[in-house]
């Protein structure tokens, strides 16, 4: 396997040049999907699968951070907390694919679980690589404790031995060239 980074709507190669596509995580926040997903199928040879991955819905988790973020940060903090989540409409995504010139377009949900420690340590760092990280850094100590504790009494019904135990739901997409 070979790493490369680029533009997704401007990718590097030749026409039909792989044979499958992965994308986890990703297609939600590309600017232009429709751009992206087409410049996928480009390089895609005919007959072949893409495989996306997009957060079907907001997460307990993500819930409750952004809840923590309304009070304490910002609305737009709280908005970019919920992004992840933002194209989880199985007909926007099968249009999308379709519009792009995939077929034999397959979908279902995955749910698994997020593992977390204790509130104190793994919602900080569940939130340490966030847009809104700088936000949160800038408090006090006394109202960082106070969001973490917001978040983690909001996360009670999760409770497992010393951490939390959250479900979060994934659409898996298979689709053809």
């Amino acid at each position: 396997m070979e790493w490369r980074q680029g533009d997704v709507t401007a990718l590097p190669f030749p026409d039909a040049s792989f044979d499958i596509s992965f994308c986890q995580q990703g297609l939600q926040f590309f600017p232009d999907k429709l751009a992206a997903l087409k410049e996928i199928r480009r390089v895609m040879a005919p007959g072949r699968t893409v495989i996306l991955a997009v957060w079907s819905a907001v997460s307990p988790l993500n819930s409750a951070i952004a809840d923590a973020l309304t009070r304490y940060v910002s609305a737009e903090a709280a908005k970019s907390c919920l992004s992840p989540s933002s194209l989880n409409d199985p007909d926007v995504i099968q249009a999308l694919l379709a519009e792009s010139g995939f077929w034999d377009i397959q979908m279902e949900i995955l749910v698994f679980e997020r593992r977390l420690g204790p509130a104190e340590d793994s919602i900080p760092r569940a939130m340490a690589s966030a847009a809104y990280a700088n936000d949160v850094e800038r408090f006090d100590r006394s109202t960082r404790t106070a969001l973490v504790k917001q978040v983690g009494e909001a996360l009670q019904n999760y409770r497992k031995d010393d951490g939390f135990a959250v479900p979060h739901e994934s659409h898996l997409i298979r689709a053809r060239t």
